[in-house]
């Protein structure tokens, strides 16, 4: 298991605390956030543009070659359902690649394949404004471990990551 990843958070996320949930996300794996709209879980990903067959196939493609260190996709509102033998094509991609592959979708699509299952949830909300409130001002978001073959541990219901992002 990786002990640590070093990284950069996405603009305006608070980094205290993100490391430990993305050192949860191994290398070989196929990965699962799922979660709502505005929960939060997009926040870290690049969108499929509506097209969800198009991101089935390039995200499929991406995890056979050999380069790749991790590959996302974030289907949003466009995950409709996966076809079934999708989780096990990109399972066995990321086995022998060794990339890390992670699809986040409003609700778990994946089924068994994915080894890692995150689930997100917004917490609360914060908004600006002079007058009234127009402009988003953070976002903090809970994720939760809910299965994970590597280290089980992650996936008991007291352990979870509050993410914060703000402007």
């Amino acid at each position: 298991m990786i002990a640590s990843i070093e990284s950069s958070p996405p603009p305006g996320w608070d980094g205290e605390g993100l490391d430990g949930l993305l050192a949860a996300f191994l290398p070989g794996r196929l990965s699962e956030i799922v979660g709502p709209r505005s929960s939060g879980g997009g926040s870290l990903l690049v969108r499929c543009g509506g097209r969800p067959g198009s991101a089935w196939s390039a995200v499929d493609l991406l995890a056979r070659c050999p380069g790749f260190e991790i590959i996302a996709l974030d289907l949003g509102a466009a995950a409709g359902t996966a076809p079934a033998t999708w989780g096990t094509r990109l399972q066995r991609a990321a086995e022998e690649s060794g990339a890390a592959v992670i699809v986040r979708t409003p609700r778990h699509l994946l089924g068994g394949a994915a080894a890692l299952v995150v689930s997100v949830r917004r917490v609360r909300t914060s908004w600006m404004g002079m007058d009234a409130p127009t402009r988003l001002g953070g976002l903090v978001s809970e994720a939760r471990v809910l299965r994970s073959r590597a280290d089980p541990r992650l996936a008991t219901p007291e352990r979870a990551w509050l993410l914060e992002w703000r402007t």
